[in-house]
């Protein structure tokens, strides 16, 4: 992955930039899907993790690479069980708190 990455960064890099309007971006982005979806159902378009660009990338390729990132034991651990109930409800009581002091908040 950093390979491909070290390959295209120069790349994109060169490119001209440009602004364009988030509708627009949004719109267009829901072009391509569409196409993906018409054209070949084993092609996944996904966001690159830092800045605004949208890849192609093979759906099989995609999952084996995600996957395999998991499996670093170093990087990942497995939940015993989901835990955004938990951070949801840790998240809300903050605020009430929050809310409830006039905007003075104790950690």
């Amino acid at each position: 992955m950093a390979m491909i990455r070290d390959i295209t960064l120069p790349i994109l890099k060169k490119l001209p930039s440009f602004s364009v309007a988030k509708n627009e971006v949004n719109t267009r982005i829901a072009q391509l899907k569409t196409t993906k979806d018409f054209l070949n159902p084993n092609v996944i378009l996904t966001k690159v993790d830092k800045g605004n660009i949208r890849v192609a990338l093979n759906n099989n390729d995609y999952k084996s690479k995600v996957l395999q990132m998991l499996e670093d034991k170093e990087t990942y651990t497995k939940l015993k069980k989901d835990t955004i109930i938990t951070l949801t409800n840790d998240v809300r009581d903050l605020l009430l708190r929050l809310l409830t002091r006039g905007g003075e908040l104790e950690l």
